[in-house]
């Protein structure tokens, strides 16, 4: 969510629309809860400020993104035996990484708990 937050605060927010048709271009890009959460909103200028607001209130707090990057990392296991599979894996590992790096969380942070759970889900001779 943070990636989705700091894309539409490069792309929408701060460009120089009207905020009519910066809620216009919101409104599609939300889904499930995000969208649920600014169901009911006219389209109206002024609800485009509230739409912000509610969503940063419901997705923006940093604990909240966290606790989601390490549900994902703890649900990660590996699907098959082969080299891809195993690349595809590391892929996901590293985008949950750089999401920890851009909200100033460290590997000695998380690093500690995820890295032995993570090694535990791979197979004895790959470890």
């Amino acid at each position: 969510m943070a990636d989705f937050c700091e894309k539409l605060t490069a792309i929408v927010h701060i460009s120089e629309l009207p905020p009519i048709s910066k809620f216009t271009y919101l409104q599609p890009l939300l889904k499930g809860e995000a969208l649920a959460a600014i169901n009911g909103l006219a389209l109206t200028e002024a609800n485009y400020e509230t739409a912000r607001d509610l969503l940063q209130q419901c997705f923006g707090r940093k604990k909240r993104i966290v606790f989601s990057h390490i549900q994902e990392l703890l649900n990660l296991s590996v699907s098959g035996k082969t080299t891809a599979d195993f690349w595809m894996l590391y892929d996901k590992l590293q985008t949950h990484i750089r999401s920890f790096k851009t909200l100033n969380i460290t590997g000695a942070e998380y690093g500690v708990i995820l890295t032995p759970l993570e090694l535990s889900r791979l197979p004895e001779n790959i470890r």
